[in-house]
């Protein structure tokens, strides 16, 4: 037999190695290696060293599965990294679109240079090929959408036209009226007013002093437009900037409690065409700013239409769509651009008006010992202590009823106020009063269309 450690051979008997000094007492015959002589040569240590290296190999084969096993987990690390890539770069895409192609790319090559074939792999590379097939599509889409925003289409108004690009749509409200809503929002542009500039002013436009009048008065009706009571409407210094040719816009800023822009008004002026148009940009919840740019592009393209005169006839006002009252002072047709107006003085009447020329009151007494023409004969004596010039009263007809008819001008305030008293079938007088600048102005026909029901 041989020495274990060094091959010598080992005579019968010895207990030790002559060679290397290996104790042979413990050897058994299962750990005896036997070598031919006549195959291998015992040569120097660096031999020994590589034959010792191949027995250990073939002896302990489990070390090389363990390293072939942890190359295989490799393989499968760089798949589940790709599919992860991949599945996160859909996601992505749809809100940066190129910007997540280089992060698809890792994901791809990952998938790619990974050498374990299966399902996971084959997913992570479809993921990855398709969130550049998304981002590529989008951006070619956005493209293509900015591309057309200058082709614009018509949007005709109360009064006016006006061009939008492809930013904009038109959005039909439940009350059939018409507006522009900018594209992936709740946005939405809006005419709330149309109206004379000389009855909304009775001066010169071109002077500073009528424009800061003009400003005071859509200031006031606006205000009072306002619906939620913790919203306020800005105060800014008055600056009108030209919009086109003779039209004039300026702006002002809905406010609500925590100081935040949320509605925008726009109001535009034109001298030749004796117009003021109101637009409400409603929801301006982020980038007032950039807004207002696109607004203000899309509102210089506008062409003013003569405003149309209501009719003088008595049966009929075009104009007068907007049904307003109760049940208790009766009901009456005023245009769609009043709005509800509240005088400090004037106690529990309905009011409404349009900016701070025209005022329509209606209010009801009860019959007492007084009757309509009683009424009538008191306002007119009260109307004459105020030096109220060209005092005269008629008797006219109010719907069916004998209406008793007191007016007058108002020299300091430069405003004619017409007054009707009449009794009505609930046994109660009834009160209609419109003042204004111009008492030929069809508003004053308001009265017309009195009804005491709908």
């Amino acid at each position: 037999m041989n020495c274990r450690k060094c091959g010598n051979e080992i005579k019968p008997g010895e207990k030790f190695c002559t060679n290397c000094g290996e104790v042979v007492d413990n050897q058994t015959n299962s750990d005896i290696i036997n070598i031919p002589s006549d195959v291998i040569e015992i040569g120097d240590d660096s031999t020994n060293d590589n034959l010792v290296q191949n027995i250990v190999e073939e002896k302990l084969p489990y070390k090389t599965n363990l390293n072939k096993e942890k190359e295989e987990d490799d393989k499968d690390i760089k798949n589940v990294i790709s599919l992860v890539i991949g599945i996160i770069a859909i996601i992505l895409s749809c809100i940066f679109n190129i910007y997540v192609i280089p992060l698809s790319i890792i994901g791809l090559v990952l998938g790619i240079i990974s050498k374990k074939k299966g399902l996971l792999r084959i997913f992570g590379i479809i993921t990855n090929i398709l969130s550049i097939i998304i981002a590529v599509i989008l951006v070619f889409i956005i493209t293509a959408k900015e591309f057309n925003s200058t082709e614009s289409q018509e949007f005709e108004g109360d009064g006016f036209t006006l061009q939008y690009n492809s930013e904009w749509s038109i959005k039909e409200l439940n009350t059939s009226k018409k507006v522009l809503q900018y594209y992936g929002s709740e946005i939405t542009l809006m005419q709330t007013a149309k109206g004379k500039l000389d009855t909304l002013v009775n001066c010169d436009f071109a002077l500073d002093s009528c424009k800061d009048t003009l400003y005071s008065s859509m200031h006031n009706v606006l205000s009072n437009d306002i619906t939620q009571k913790n919203n306020t409407l800005s105060s800014d210094e008055v600056n009108y900037n030209i919009l086109k040719d003779d039209i004039y816009y300026m702006s002002m800023n809905v406010i609500d409690a925590t100081s935040k822009i949320i509605d925008e008004y726009y109001i535009i002026v034109s001298k030749n065409k004796n117009m003021v148009l109101t637009f409400l940009l409603s929801n301006v919840n982020n980038n007032p700013d950039i807004l207002n740019e696109k607004v203000v592009n899309m509102l210089s393209t506008i062409k003013i239409s003569e405003k149309k005169s209501l009719s003088t006839d008595n049966n009929s006002s075009t104009d007068l769509t907007k049904r307003v009252g109760d049940s208790t002072y009766g009901y009456v047709s005023i245009p769609e651009d009043w709005v509800t107006f509240k005088d400090i003085n004037g106690g529990n009447a309905l009011q409404y008006s349009y900016g701070e020329a025209y005022i329509l009151t209606m209010n009801v007494y009860d019959k007492g010992n007084s009757s309509a023409k009683d009424y009538a004969a008191s306002a007119s004596n009260t109307l004459q202590k105020n030096n109220v010039s060209k005092l005269t009263t008629a008797t006219v007809k109010i719907d069916d009823y004998t209406a008793y008819e007191v007016y007058g001008y108002f020299e300091d305030n430069k405003k004619w106020l017409f007054t009707w008293y009449f009794e009505a079938e609930d046994n109660k007088i009834h009160y209609l009063a419109v003042e204004g600048p111009d008492h030929s102005s069809p508003y004053f026909k308001i009265p017309n269309t009195f009804k005491l029901g709908e």
